[in-house]
């Protein structure tokens, strides 16, 4: 995913370079970089190109609705500025009545929790890319609103056999962004936690953390907690059978 992201904005960045008034190509590139800066790259640098990216925008045309959807993904994922990001998403609402991209709020916690996935799988495999993931994350922690990177982190100490650090990091990560105060990010790091519960062998400390999730709609997903190799640590539990069933679709 991070690839193909970054190989798109080489192709925006080019488009820009022959028409530097292409204001929906900025707005790609704002959304491109935004992504990249949430799950893969938060750094100073991602975060100055998705600057300009979106000043550029709103500059040639700030009225135009694409560009107040762009500043609204801009403002979500870089600032989790939530009530400043659905201002912008009314705005651009008004103006793309029909537009699909308007539901990008509520599921902003997937992208995420795509991202704590492939680490755990990785991490499983004892990949020798481990030290540089790891290396890459704990170089996050130095930034600002670090909880995503603490979380994801934690979710490659707890295969590592790193119990207590992924622990603590896990718990840390909830305690900086608990869901009372952001119901979107607030649940992926929850559940993150229960994961590194999971595979630390703390399977009462997992069970008891996922209990409030089963009212976040959606949340855990039925298909999801039957199947995904991240909650395989919990199947063999006589608890995890009745936590499915009232995860089963009803009629």
């Amino acid at each position: 995913m991070a690839a193909s992201m970054r190989d798109a904005v080489a192709l925006l960045e080019q488009a820009v370079h022959l028409d530097p008034n292409f204001t929906l190509a900025y707005c790609v590139s704002t959304e491109a970089h935004d992504t990249l800066y949430h799950l893969f790259d938060p750094s100073p640098e991602r975060r100055a190109l998705a600057d300009a990216a979106i000043n550029n925008a709103l500059r040639i045309q700030p009225d135009l609705p694409e560009v107040r959807l762009a500043y609204a993904h801009y403002l979500y994922l870089i600032f989790q500025d939530y009530e400043q990001a659905r201002v912008q998403l009314a705005i651009a609402r008004a103006g793309l009545p029909n537009s699909a991209e308007q539901s990008f709020l509520p599921a902003g916690w997937i992208v995420g929790r795509v991202t704590s996935k492939k680490l755990s799988k990785t991490s499983k495999k004892r990949s020798s890319s481990i030290p540089a993931i790891h290396s890459r994350w704990q170089s996050c922690l130095r930034l600002p609103r670090n909880a995503k990177a603490l979380s994801q982190l934690a979710a490659v100490d707890a295969p590592l056999n790193n119990k207590e650090t992924a622990i603590s990091e896990g718990k840390t990560a909830v305690e900086m962004t608990p869901i009372f105060k952001d119901a979107v990010d607030g649940p992926f790091l929850l559940a993150n936690l229960a994961i590194v519960y999971a595979w630390a062998g703390e399977l009462d400390l997992a069970f008891a953390t996922l209990e409030p999730l089963k009212r976040t709609p959606s949340f855990i997903g039925y298909g999801d907690f039957k199947c995904d190799s991240l909650w395989t640590p919990l199947r063999k539990d006589s608890r995890f059978d009745p936590l499915l069933a009232e995860l089963a679709p009803r009629d």
